[in-house]
């Protein structure tokens, strides 16, 4: 577990323990909901986004009471994120079910969804970025970002695009391929980014 979430990790751990999920939850979307929901506006319109990330948050909610600790809190939730990610990116028109009803969750969702920027999109470099990611396939695009803007370990990268039901072995494994995968995608987008206008 990385040194700058451990306290948080640890204080999440501690409320679901203890049988409080709504504290725990809140915590957690306080703490990691300007990250999750960077990464779901990265390939979502921000409307769009908003409204997933409000699915994501009752997903977190819903499901936490569930999570047995096989990796950290952040990494669990940023792969709920990446499922509410492809879904709504295949179907962004969709009408959603039910909303949070707690109005202090449903407070920090909505504070989180106002103040989260994307620190890559504020130069032209970064924009150029953006676009060229675009055009990426969305796992790549998923790597790239989970490995250098939330600066994953390749395991965690792994559980977040696989799950964590695998053994460790079979992790190991998938990190090393998309390790492999993401030096490929790098090369070509310094390609990319190389032209005029950082174009295709």
């Amino acid at each position: 577990m990385s040194s700058p979430h451990a306290v948080t990790e640890q204080r999440i751990s501690a409320h679901l323990a203890a049988g409080e999920t709504q504290a725990g939850v809140a915590l957690a979307i306080d703490s990691y909901g300007p990250s999750l929901f960077g990464y779901l506006a990265s390939r979502l319109s921000r409307e769009v986004a908003e409204d997933a990330f409000q699915d994501l948050c009752e997903q977190i909610l819903l499901a936490a009471p569930r999570f047995e600790g096989r990796c950290s809190f952040r990494v669990w939730a940023f792969h709920l994120a990446r499922g509410v990610r492809c879904k709504v990116a295949r179907d962004p028109y969709r009408r959603r079910g039910s909303r949070l009803s707690d109005s202090q969750l449903q407070g920090l969702v909505e504070r989180s969804a106002r103040t989260v920027t994307a620190e890559w999109r504020r130069t032209d470099r970064q924009v150029a970025l953006l676009q060229a990611c675009q055009a990426l396939a969305e796992e790549d695009q998923a790597v790239l970002l989970l490995r250098i803007d939330q600066q994953m370990s390749w395991l965690d990268v792994a559980r977040v695009i696989f799950g964590q039901s695998q053994s460790q072995p079979e992790l190991r494994r998938q990190a090393a391929c998309l390790r492999k995968r993401f030096e490929r995608t790098k090369d070509k987008l310094r390609t990319q980014l190389a032209r005029p206008g950082g174009q295709p």
